[in-house]
């Protein structure tokens, strides 16, 4: 599936930087939208740094919903 993305989109970042595609050369492929839902039509190819950014803000999205969500746990003194 990864090569078959890659010559789809050229090889071509297709990551949006303020409105404008990043256009790098793109050697990774990343879901758009689900995770969980590999239809090709769901990849995109993206470069090295898009990539990294992304993932890290997803990364840091998810520990911040786990903050906010995971009730607060007892002092191990106080039990």
């Amino acid at each position: 599936m990864r090569p078959f993305v890659l010559q789809r989109d050229e090889y071509r970042c297709r990551n949006r930087i303020n409105g404008q595609v990043c256009g790098r050369r793109a050697n990774q492929v990343d879901h758009i939208g689900d995770r969980m839902d590999h239809r090709p039509e769901m990849l995109q190819a993206l470069c090295r740094d898009c990539h990294a950014t992304k993932s890290s803000q997803q990364g840091n999205a998810a520990r911040w919903a786990e903050r906010t969500t995971r009730p607060p746990e007892r002092h191990p003194g106080l039990i």
